[in-house]
């Protein structure tokens, strides 16, 4: 069960700010992924997961404590 609708404008945006880094993959190729979208970059793959948190600034300590399920589910996709 989610915990609300989908944030389809952020989604929209973090996907136009990743293409400017690099090539996105959306998550539509891969079914039943935990993932918004993937991001090649130059050596570099970054898997990301776009959600709602409670609070706009959070230091990276607060960000890993609110967003653990999701990083333990992030750090479970394979890289091949």
């Amino acid at each position: 069960m989610t915990r609300g609708p989908l944030p389809t404008e952020a989604i929209r945006q973090a996907i136009k700010n990743a293409a400017g880094r690099g090539t996105v993959m959306d998550r539509d190729l891969l079914r039943e992924s935990w993932l918004e979208f993937i991001l090649f970059c130059h050596g570099l793959t970054v898997f990301v997961r776009v959600r709602r948190c409670r609070s706009h600034l959070m230091s990276p300590e607060d960000c890993a404590a609110e967003c653990k399920q999701d990083i333990l589910h992030l750090r479970r996709v394979p890289l091949t």
